[in-house]
């Protein structure tokens, strides 16, 4: 389109000439012979359209199989655009992250369940924050480096040292 309809289009237009333009372009492009399929488009479109299947809104999560996650310094999974708190023990951990028919979400590592939560049903949600993260975290968050404590070392002061000139005059040749 932007090769073939853009530099045919003159500069000032209204919206109405606008898609006048664009659907005579796209019919003309329709009914012309696909340089690849070797056939019009408008001639496939019915078959194509018999040949597909309706949308199944389950095929938008894999049930049961797990995607491998790490659980960040602050206890969170980031997943599918939300953040689903874990206990501070995961943090730094990797974990899988199921997701189940029911409509439930499974965050495990080996055997061990760490959470499980419905399917949100916004966008962007964090979730589970008063259910884990109800105690401050720990000291030590594994995975996460320990910050190092640098004190302030000031050295003692220390007086210049004062010659006089003669003694330079000494050292250098004249």
């Amino acid at each position: 389109m932007r090769q073939n309809f853009w530099p045919r289009v003159p500069d000032a237009m209204t919206l109405a000439e606008w898609n006048t333009r664009v659907l005579q372009w796209a019919e003309q492009r329709d009914h012309r012979i696909h340089g690849t399929t070797h056939a019009r488009p408008c001639d496939r479109w019915a078959d194509d359209y018999a040949a597909s299947t309706p949308y199944d809104p389950t095929h938008l999560w894999i049930f049961g199989e797990p995607f491998e996650r790490k659980v960040t310094a602050d206890a969170f999974v980031h997943w599918q655009g939300h953040r689903f708190a874990v206990p501070w023990e995961a943090a730094g951990h990797p974990v899988q992250v199921f997701r189940q028919p029911e409509d439930q979400i499974l965050m495990r590592q080996g055997e061990r369940l760490w959470a499980h939560y419905a399917v949100p049903t916004a966008p962007h949600q964090e979730v589970g924050t008063l259910q884990y993260h109800t105690t401050p975290p720990p000291h030590r968050v594994p995975g996460v480096p320990t910050p190092r404590r640098r004190d302030l070392h000031v050295p003692d002061l220390v007086e210049p040292t004062t010659r006089s000139l003669d003694q330079y005059a000494e050292v250098m040749p004249s």
